[in-house]
């Protein structure tokens, strides 16, 4: 009888785990494909400056990675090349449109039609030519196109050794850290691979410690040692930056890649960091948007809690597995 009844409990508590899993986890996934369809540029992306601009990315990548090939062939990505000059001239028919985007067009464009001299279609050189250059006064961009890479002067034991110096800090100082050192790491992280060039990132700083703790009331994991926080980071990614579902996940890992970077500035710096999970709901995502005014296209990646540290103090040591649990075959 009694084994009876735990069966019946047991059973009754699987059932509600599977209620509750699937309900609460669908209705988040639901309003996340919801978002993503709204705030993508999926459907529609010609009147939003910031949604063009993720399309201008993709084009202009398209050709200057053309064009680093071993061999490009001639009069290749003419029809990338027609779209892309569309786009800008659409671009700069905007209000407040970035002039750096648009010299780095002009850059890729003007090298992508010095190697297809002879090779490209009259009609698509005169749009070049009579259109996109007469509309635009700016000069092109001397650091895009190609480029030749440098081997890094690093030796892998300096990495290895700036690597596996970087700890997650929780015991701070109280003295001040500058906004400006924060931005200049900030800065240094916009080298961080994205796809297709988009850099869809942005990074939000708060500094004093009443700013700090309004914004860390919406992160469960800072108990203890953030009370007297004064610097603190949110990474964010536009979703208007993407489209086409294969990129639904996009903005976390380009979000994810370029937080990284943000660290390892700090870490070069000598300012200690903590990373700061951010999973939310999708409720309280949309609460924390609300309140510190972040656009709804963007999907929050993570907070980093930065701060002086004495050398030599305290951390976890954080036991890494070895190789052979990391490496899938």
């Amino acid at each position: 009888m009694l084994r009876e009844l735990l069966k019946n409990i047991n059973g009754l508590v699987f059932f509600k785990r599977v209620v509750r899993a699937y309900s609460q986890i669908s209705l988040n996934y639901m309003a996340d494909c919801i978002s993503y369809i709204r705030y993508s540029s999926s459907i529609s992306f010609e009147n939003d400056i910031t949604k063009l601009e993720g399309r201008i990315c993709v084009f202009y990548h398209a050709l200057e990675k053309g064009l680093s090939l071993a061999n490009p062939r001639k009069g290749f990505g003419q029809e990338k090349a027609k779209e892309l000059i569309k786009f800008t001239l659409k671009y700069v028919s905007m209000d407040d449109y970035n002039e750096s985007l648009v010299k780095t067009v002009l850059g890729v464009l003007d090298e992508y039609f010095k190697f297809n001299k002879d090779s490209i279609n009259d009609n698509l050189y005169e749009l070049y030519t009579l259109h996109l250059l007469k509309a635009i006064k700016h000069k092109p961009s001397s650091s895009s196109g190609t480029n030749f890479a440098e081997k890094s002067k690093l030796t892998f034991s300096d990495y290895e050794k700036f690597s596996t110096s970087r700890r997650s800090v929780r015991k701070y100082l109280s003295t001040q850290i500058e906004r400006c050192e924060i931005e200049e790491c900030i800065n240094l992280a916009k080298y961080t691979p994205s796809v297709c060039n988009r850099q869809p990132w942005k990074a939000y700083i708060y500094q004093g410690q009443e700013n700090v703790q309004n914004v860390l009331k919406f992160q469960h994991g800072n108990k203890g040692f953030c009370d007297n926080l004064s610097s603190l980071i949110l990474v964010t990614s536009d979703r208007t930056k993407f489209w086409h579902a294969l990129e639904r996940n996009q903005a976390f890992i380009d979000g994810g890649m370029y937080s990284m970077s943000i660290v390892n500035a700090l870490h070069a710096k000598g300012l200690g960091s903590c990373c700061l999970n951010l999973s939310l709901t999708a409720f309280a995502e949309k609460k924390l948007k609300k309140e510190l005014c972040i656009p709804n296209s963007e999907v929050p990646i993570m907070m980093i809690a930065v701060a002086n540290y004495e050398d030599g103090a305290v951390v976890a040591a954080s036991e890494r597995m070895p190789l052979k649990m990391f490496l899938g075959n």
